[in-house]
């Protein structure tokens, strides 16, 4: 097979959404995944939506570069990593992370490669190196990644914040470094895009949570993103700062702690304690850092809110702080648990119109200050809604990038000197994760489980003897609102009358007609009695 010369650039994933991301270069038939992400799903049972990696079958995939361990960059990992069983790359803090995922999944972490901040590596003909930038969690890299056809910076997750607090701020020599080496394209982040003037840095953050904290006289507790180790440093010096006791409850946030102290971080964090503690210490002096800042019904905070939690109780008067932006679809979830706050009479503080969160995503002044930089002759942005990318690729074109291109997810671009053709569309149709199945969310499954939903559904069983006669016909079902105590009964005898309008001839119809008059009588008779189609299943069993 003949080696392609074009340099290729696939998104499968976080192109016109925000989450999932899963992105692939490829040149001389040779490719690697730059990050492999999920995001969560909230209905139809299903907990986790991958990307398809359909598009991978039969190529040579040199491996996995994760550009840090946020869930939408490497949440996918455990769930598609069988069908390309390629080796994966990693920082050493994203690495644990991975290496954690990998563990759960019985998949060898043989093939996970840690790498030291700022190397540089080649895979096949890609010569790739890592440059540091800052973003909402430890050890964020941007991709300089050399080929043959020229240079790309594949940003990652980044922001410009000259303070971080906690990690290296972002490499701008290097940054520079390979600027003069000319840029041919950018692959960037567009979530802020829309969002006026640069993004806070974190020290703001630290400084208004200890201002929230400041003059309160019962539990206080602080929800945060378990990720932002940066932010929850802030909170426990915060806490130590007005005398309180920090208690850290969920298990992600202990995770992330071990993972950050394993890696060499938060050594001198001051001292923390767990939820067994809690009712030792005095409401006055406790302050409780949680997961669940989107509402997640398994949530710490939620299992706070609704009374449920074993040990940490909130009370009439208490606190909770909010330090953390309500993620694009998860509206409801954290209005539902905010509901069950108020009713406990407990007082929730915002982030809104505060620095309580500040974001990890580069505002628009930090998009022109990167592009001033790296004066790249392509733009094309993903990480965002059509919206957010639209806005990217205009102040891209405003700074004088020659050519921009808004990518979706299943198109094969060929990046050139003179722009980008698509040179292939397919279908990109993300999986869910449906228990330990991936399962693509098209299939017949789910719209099986929609039509039950909405609808109910209605079971019905017939039981024939050996000379054909209806010996019994039970109704029953689940979902369908019953009129009266008598529905079902006028339902079976309905049966009974259609079945024997089938034989009145003397003819035994073959179960298939007769399942099929069945299920469209009780339809039918359901529509009346309900207004509602549900779905209606008949098994007829015959003696032998």
């Amino acid at each position: 097979m003949l080696k392609s010369q074009k340099l290729v650039f696939v998104p499968l994933g976080g192109s016109g959404e925000i989450g999932m991301n899963l992105n692939l270069y490829g040149y001389q038939n040779q490719w690697i995944i730059v990050d492999m992400g999920m995001t969560f799903g909230h209905k139809l049972g299903i907990d986790l939506i991958v990307p398809s990696i359909r598009y991978l079958e039969g190529k040579n995939i040199l491996g996995i570069v994760a550009t840090h361990g946020h869930e939408d960059h490497i949440g996918a990992i455990p769930y598609l990593w069988e069908k390309v069983q390629c080796p994966i790359y990693a920082t050493p803090f994203t690495s644990i992370l991975i290496k954690r995922k990998l563990m759960e999944a019985y998949i060898d972490d043989s093939i996970l490669h840690t790498l030291s901040l700022n190397a540089r590596f080649d895979l096949g003909p890609f010569d790739i190196q890592l440059i540091t930038m800052t973003h909402s969690i430890l050890e964020p890299n941007a991709l300089a990644i050399r080929t043959p056809k020229g240079n790309i910076f594949h940003t990652g997750d980044w922001k410009l914040d000259p303070n971080p607090l906690i990690g290296e701020s972002t490499d701008w020599k290097a940054i520079e470094s390979f600027a003069k080496e000319g840029i041919l394209a950018v692959v960037s982040d567009s979530t802020n895009a829309l969002e006026e003037g640069s993004t806070p840095s974190e020290m703001e953050a630290r400084h208004e949570i200890s201002h929230a904290i400041a003059g309160h006289k019962q539990t206080v507790a602080i929800t945060c993103f378990a990720s932002n180790v940066a932010r929850l440093e802030s909170i426990v010096h915060a806490a130590h700062e007005h005398g309180r006791k920090p208690v850290i409850v969920g298990r992600s946030l202990w995770k992330m702690l071990d993972a950050a102290q394993s890696s060499g971080y938060l050594k001198n964090l001051p001292a923390v304690y767990d939820e067994d503690d809690f009712n030792s210490i005095a409401p006055s002096e406790r302050l409780v850092v949680c997961t669940g800042s989107q509402g997640e019904p398994r949530s710490a905070l939620f299992k706070m809110a609704t009374g449920q939690h074993p040990r940490v109780k909130l009370a009439f008067g208490d606190v909770v702080i909010f330090s953390s932006r309500v993620i694009p679809g998860n509206e409801i979830e954290v209005s539902k648990v905010r509901n069950h706050l108020s009713r406990l009479g407990v007082h929730i503080i915002t982030p809104r119109g505060t620095s309580l969160h500040v974001s990890g995503h580069p505002s628009q002044d930090d998009l022109k200050e990167l592009y001033k930089w790296l004066k790249p002759r392509i733009c094309i942005p993903v990480h965002g809604e059509h919206r957010h990318m639209k806005a990217h690729a205009r102040i891209a074109e405003e700074l004088g990038v020659s050519y921009t291109f808004i990518p979706q997810n299943g198109q094969a671009l060929s990046i050139k000197e003179d722009g980008v053709e698509v040179i292939e569309e397919f279908e990109a149709i993300p999986c869910a994760v449906d228990g330990n199945q991936v399962v693509p969310l098209n299939h017949q499954t789910f719209r099986d489980r929609h039509k039950l939903m909405m609808s109910g559904v209605v079971l019905a069983s017939l039981w024939i003897d050996k000379k054909g006669e209806l010996l019994e016909a039970y109704v029953d079902c689940m979902g369908v609102y019953e009129v009266d105590d008598g529905m079902f009964d006028r339902l079976e005898d309905a049966v009974f009358m259609c079945y024997e309008g089938l034989t009145m001839d003397g003819n035994i119809p073959s179960l298939t007609t007769i399942e099929e008059k069945v299920r469209a009588l009780l339809r039918q008779e359901i529509m009346t009695y309900t207004g509602k189609k549900p779905v209606c299943v008949v098994h007829v069993m015959e003696d032998k």
